[in-house]
């Protein structure tokens, strides 16, 4: 049977099946093989296909497979691909997003935002984002800003998924106010790239195993009025902030997962030993305060009354 007609045969079998999403893969300098293998890694419902794209974002290149089940001997089922055309408009999409998302990513690579007390950005400094830690702080030492209970740090966008999402928009609203506009212009490429996509296809568009609705990863550093900071990205797909490293003003690391070990931590203020006893207790454990007693600092917390009375704080969560 020739290949053409094998397709052939293949599409009208599957015709009056219920197909499965469409997924979007990424594979940078790629070769063919590898981008077939990063197709055929989507998942295959029985008796019916599944469409697969592969976007290369390094050298603007995309592809298509239409993926199947099929049987060999003992009627072990494996999977089967052959390559399809990709779309015009759904190159074309995909071009004029990266376009305008390598523009946004270039023009706010290594900076520092500051946020306010609010969480809004406040002034985007031209600093490196390799900058240490102390760089924050006075004399060359760590030592957190006190300030008050209601100011937003780190702290809160690593304990509340939506902190993050506000975030997201404060971020897409207020680095948009620059002359560019290059967020925005991204995010509006970015849904004309996916509404093509779901025309394109008539079905459900997955992005899983996707790098293309991520802006920016590890190139946002956004210093918060402790002194703290965070880096991550901008999910486009879910709208929302991914922290991927998050330090308080004392450079405390601030975990974002429950941690597997004990963990000591030290701070300047009661402010601030309080901001992560509350990330702390989200992740269940306790805090041991007598270990500052190794430091020769004084810590001493009244009953009934909320807050540190203490010199400097520290103690171990376990």
């Amino acid at each position: 049977m020739k290949k053409s007609t094998l397709i052939a045969f293949i599409l009208i079998l599957f015709s009056n099946s219920s197909f499965s999403a469409t997924y979007i893969k990424t594979c940078n300098n790629c070769s063919i093989n590898s981008v077939k293998q990063k197709a055929q890694s989507a998942p295959v419902k029985r008796n019916s296909s599944t469409d697969v794209y592969v976007f290369d974002e390094h050298n603007l290149k995309s592809y298509k497979y239409v993926l199947y089940e099929r049987l060999i001997d003992d009627n072990i089922p494996i999977t089967d691909s052959f390559k399809s055309d990709v779309p015009r408009d759904v190159h074309t999409a995909f071009l004029n997003y990266v376009k305008a998302k390598n523009k946004a990513e270039t023009f706010y690579k290594n900076s520092t935002l500051l946020l306010d007390k609010s969480g809004r950005v406040s002034k985007k400094l031209n600093v490196s984002a390799k900058r240490s830690r102390s760089s924050f702080a006075s004399n060359n030492q760590c030592v957190a800003k006190e300030i008050p209970e209601n100011y937003k740090t780190a702290h809160n966008y690593v304990n509340n998924s939506r902190e993050r999402r506000v975030l997201f928009h404060n971020l897409r609203r207020e680095i948009s106010a620059d002359p560019y506009g290059h967020i925005a212009v991204a995010m509006v490429k970015y849904t004309q790239f996916t509404s093509v996509m779901e025309s394109s296809s008539n079905s459900f568009v997955s992005m899983a195993g996707s790098t293309l609705n991520i802006l920016s990863p590890n190139n946002f550093r956004l210093q918060t009025a402790d002194g703290g900071f965070m880096k991550g990205y901008m999910d486009f797909d879910k709208e929302t902030f991914v922290v991927t490293t998050a330090t308080d003003g004392d450079c405390n690391d601030i975990p974002l997962s429950k941690p597997k070990s004990s963990t000591r931590t030290e701070h300047s203020n009661s402010g601030s030993a309080n901001r992560m006893l509350k990330v702390f207790e989200g992740y269940g454990g306790k805090p041991d305060v007598p270990v500052c007693n190794n430091y020769g600092h004084t810590c001493t917390r009244v009953r009934g009354q909320t807050g540190w009375h203490c010199n400097y704080v520290c103690f171990q969560w376990q």
